[in-house]
């Protein structure tokens, strides 16, 4: 382990490709932003309808989303492309501008007043913007960077002196799979995974930025081990594969074929994109919301004496005990910081006001402040307190693979919530659908799921019937 221990304290010191990339995806959505309020300001004498200014914050907006979502699309936010000079700076203009351009367009033929100058101009402020990005800021980003800041982390585990013997092929082998370099660390197995001294072995690997674990040959027939491994590691967002060695035959390709037993739910890019996502919309909801929020806050502490809001540990990303914030809904004094009981219909211990916004999810708005935190997404599987229960037994009890619903960010909605499945799981049965959702929404992820998501969860609010 002592080589883990250096390979941690290296890639903890500069910036991480773990914060260049979503930096690197927000800096540049609040140019391309900016860019076009900047070019409607030097253009204001051309506006023909002073109006308009309020249409081109929304097209600024929307070709914002459009412009960052062909970024992505083309790879433009994976670590070749951040590590890369050349024609990548020239790709991201062009993109950008082509972006500003359609949206300006469309702008233009659905409202009174936007002209094609504006269009012209954000498409001229948006290359200026993002040239600056990539050919400045993120080179100066990249030169705080360690050396293994765009290499993926491998662990390697074997039996003895296997896997170390194997370094420096799997290099090469996983150097050839992914679009950045690779580093393999052999890392000393737990006999017993799930122990204390297990815990403590998966949350180093969570901590030195593993991104994939590969199980050699030698423990293959330790079957139990390897099954123990699995359920140990797959609240984390990481693959776990088992190596096997090539056919004899296959001799022009030395080294091993990896069978996944666990997949990475989201690249480095994906989790960017969603990351600024998230924060645009968290902003934009507290912003619109903010009245709403007000007279809430005011209503609870006009029914009942107490804090206006509620704080719970609760899971999160990787299993981690995040403490999630809500508007208190029952009496101060009845309050269940553990959840060992589930609410019920007409429960004493909710007050009226808390009734109301329990109906229609207005107690779960505070959690915007636990998206802009970086702890929760505005979409993914809802955060579960410590000892909910279904059926009387703990949620993982019921359910075998629980856990993999901590592989991504936990969410204020989720695609359970607008199919039905709001409120308490008091049975098995709710529990185990609600699992299903949510394993669903992590393999079949998009930004266009997140934000149907996000548009629908509203009317979901108001099929409210399993919420008290």
């Amino acid at each position: 382990m002592g080589g883990f221990s250096v390979l941690s304290a290296a890639r903890k010191q500069g910036f991480s490709c773990d914060f260049l990339i979503p930096a690197v995806v927000m800096l540049e959505a609040v140019l391309v932003l900016l860019s076009g309020i900047l070019a409607a300001q030097t253009i204001s004498e051309h506006l023909s309808d002073p109006a308009a200014r309020d249409v081109i914050f929304l097209g600024s907006l929307l070709g914002m989303i459009l412009a960052i979502a062909c970024l992505k699309s083309a790879n433009t936010y994976t670590p070749k492309a951040l590590s890369a000079s050349g024609r990548w700076p020239l790709r991201v203009v062009c993109i950008g501008m082509a972006a500003c351009l359609a949206m300006g367009v469309a702008m233009m033929t659905s409202s009174v007043g936007v002209n094609w100058t504006w269009s012209g101009v954000w498409a001229l402020y948006t290359g200026i913007a993002l040239a600056f990005s990539r050919m400045i800021v993120v080179p100066g980003l990249r030169s705080w960077m360690p050396s293994e800041g765009f290499d993926r982390l491998v662990a390697v585990v074997g039996s003895g002196s296997e896997a170390g013997d194997e370094l420096t092929g799997l290099d090469r082998d996983f150097s050839t799979r992914f679009d950045r370099l690779c580093t393999c660390r052999s890392y000393t197995r737990p006999d017993e995974i799930l122990s204390a001294e297990g815990e403590r072995w998966v949350e180093q690997l969570h901590d030195d930025g593993v991104e994939e674990v590969v199980i050699l040959p030698s423990l293959h027939n330790n079957r139990e081990w390897i099954h123990d491994a699995v359920k140990a590691l797959e609240a984390l967002p990481i693959r776990v594969s088992l190596a096997i060695p090539r056919p004899a035959l296959d001799s022009n390709q030395p080294g091993y074929v990896y069978a996944a037993l666990i997949d990475q739910p989201l690249s480095a890019s994906e989790q960017a994109v969603k990351r600024v996502f998230d924060a645009i919309t968290a902003l934009l909801l507290l912003i619109f919301l903010a009245p709403l929020m007000l007279l809430t806050a005011a209503l609870i502490r006009l029914e009942s004496s107490g804090p206006i809001f509620f704080k719970q540990a609760r899971y999160g990303f990787g299993k981690k005990i995040i403490q999630v914030y809500k508007f208190r809904s029952m009496y101060h004094e009845m309050s269940d910081q553990l959840a060992d009981r589930l609410t019920e219909r007409n429960d004493p211990r909710v007050t009226r006001v808390g009734a109301f916004i329990r109906r229609f999810s207005i107690d779960e708005l505070p959690q915007l402040f636990n998206v802009l935190r970086g702890e929760m997404s505005m979409v993914g599987p809802r955060p579960n307190p410590l000892n909910a229960k279904a059926g009387g037994e703990l949620y993982d009890r019921v359910v075998d693979n629980f856990y993999t619903r901590y592989r991504v960010l936990p969410g204020i909605t989720g695609w359970a919530q607008i199919n039905g499945l709001r409120g308490n799981t008091d049975t098995k049965e709710k529990l185990v659908r609600r699992v299903e959702y949510d394993l669903y929404y992590i393999q079949n992820w998009s930004i266009w799921l997140d934000l149907k998501i996000v548009l629908l969860t509203p009317l979901a609010s108001l099929e409210g019937e399993n919420a008290f």
